[in-house]
């Protein structure tokens, strides 16, 4: 088979001719990636792609009131997956790969017509095709998260996970929610084409599909749709409430410990004191360094007016009590997590930069207050919330990263290694990403050794 110098030849199954607008930007991405060039496209007439009325409505009324369009359900023209690209210049006689975008079950028959399989999009951990039943159910179920993937089925009849991820389900517009989502499908599709060809460590979906799972549209029974508005209406009093209440405001809390105590984890939140900020910021974050029996808690400032974070540090005393916070570090983009930690007799931090697209290093000229920064870790990385361990001389960094700046920074948890902090010669783990689910992966503090396990605190960001 003779295969393209712009990436895998691809065969495209389309409904009618037709196509989501979602489906071609995700096509148009990966032809510009020089991930796969188009030498067919092949329409299945069963079925006519068209929208669901009572979810193109939910899309429409969400979208509007949160100001967030979406036009990933416009429906275009097929054609199109074969403009404005080197398509026309390389003929293949037989395809690496069928991708199919008809959001039904395809002939089995085709599973063997291809090197690599069948691809498609799941937007359930059921195996749901259709792609207008993104969200729905959770939506509907108040639930926190979704899931979606990039199976391959091979011509064994066998189908594996090229790709998959747990993103949350942020309370408010469902419209938001769906934009981001389309935004790390296209992510997930990158990944896929990558692992197709370069990992032989594919595992099967979890679950069995159902027979549901192959309908051309998502199923939603008729006393189902009094329900879809009604949630859309508590969504609705949820922003004016938001609106016109006064800010959600995060308080630290505090717990001295004693030797004997750190045999256990400290998990029981009401043994803790509260730290309660001034009315107009919250406080977040907090790293605590104890030197010379002074003991210190770093941590992230938000002033509500201007919604950019920047770090402080007070000193904590055993009665609850606490110093006039001090401003340590202001940048023009948001700051927050300072991870202090010490290495050959001097402190440095990592905070959260991911605003500037860095990991970036800072080092104390004068102890806790003054600051001066050091270099760059990496480069080229939205990477947040990022923590170290050292293990047998080896440093190892924990960050999430976002695939592209504005896209969000809670879903996967990034590895990276280096044999000393102060590296600059950080290499990412192949297995990158270790974590995508919104629900455990970003970071939460330091690592801790209870006994002779060691634990990494997470953020459920779900």
């Amino acid at each position: 088979m003779t295969q393209s110098p712009n990436g895998l030849s691809a065969k495209i199954i389309v409904s009618s001719g037709k196509v989501w607008q979602w489906q071609l930007e995700l096509i148009q991405a990966l032809k510009s990636k020089r991930l796969m060039n188009v030498c067919e496209v092949v329409s299945n007439d069963s079925a006519t792609l068209s929208s669901v009325k009572s979810i193109k409505l939910l899309h429409k009324c969400d979208a509007a009131l949160f100001r967030s369009p979406l036009n990933a359900f416009d429906i275009v023209e097929a054609d199109l997956l074969l403009s404005n690209s080197i398509d026309s210049k390389f003929v293949a006689t037989e395809s690496d790969i069928l991708i199919n975008l008809s959001e039904l079950a395809i002939d089995n028959k085709l599973l063997g017509s291809t090197k690599y399989g069948v691809l498609e999009t799941r937007f359930s951990e059921s195996g749901v095709l259709a792609s207008q039943s993104l969200a729905i159910s959770e939506y509907l179920k108040q639930f926190t998260q979704v899931y979606f993937a990039i199976s391959v089925t091979n011509s064994d009849g066998k189908t594996r996970v090229l790709s998959e991820l747990r993103p949350s389900l942020d309370k408010g517009s469902l419209s938001r929610n769906l934009i981001q989502y389309f935004q790390l499908i296209g992510v997930a599709w990158e990944r896929a084409m990558h692992r197709l060809t370069e990992d032989e460590s594919l595992h099967d979906i979890p679950q069995s599909f159902s027979s549901s799972a192959f309908e051309g549209k998502p199923s939603l029974p008729i006393t189902s749709i009094p329900n879809l508005y009604q949630r859309f209406g508590c969504h609705v009093a949820d922003k004016l409430l938001q609106k016109y209440k006064q800010n959600e405001q995060w308080v630290l809390l505090l717990q001295f410990r004693s030797e004997q105590n750190n045999a256990e984890a400290p998990l029981s939140f009401s043994d803790y004191a509260e730290l309660i900020p001034p009315k107009d910021v919250f406080w977040a974050d907090p790293f605590v360094v104890s030197k010379e029996g002074q003991h210190f808690v770093f941590f992230e400032e938000l002033p509500f007016e201007t919604e950019c974070g920047h770090l402080s540090c007070m000193e904590v005393f055993k009665d609850g009590s606490y110093s006039e916070p001090k401003t340590i570090l202001k940048q023009p983009y948001h700051l927050s997590f300072p991870n202090v930690f010490e290495y050959e007799s001097t402190y440095y931090m990592i905070p959260e930069t991911g605003d500037n697209g860095a990991i970036e290093l800072y080092h104390c000229t004068d102890f806790p207050y003054q600051w001066e920064r050091s270099h760059t870790l990496i480069e080229n990385l939205h990477a947040y919330d990022s923590t170290l361990l050292e293990r047998d001389g080896q440093w190892w960094l924990f960050a999430n990263v976002a695939a592209e700046k504005g896209m969000s920074g809670n879903e996967e948890l990034h590895i990276f290694y280096a044999d000393s902090p102060l590296s600059t010669e950080w290499k990412a783990h192949k297995a990158n990403p270790v974590i995508s689910d919104a629900s455990k992966a970003r970071p939460a503090g330091q690592f801790f050794k209870v006994g002779e396990d060691w634990f990494r605190p997470s953020q459920d960001c779900a």
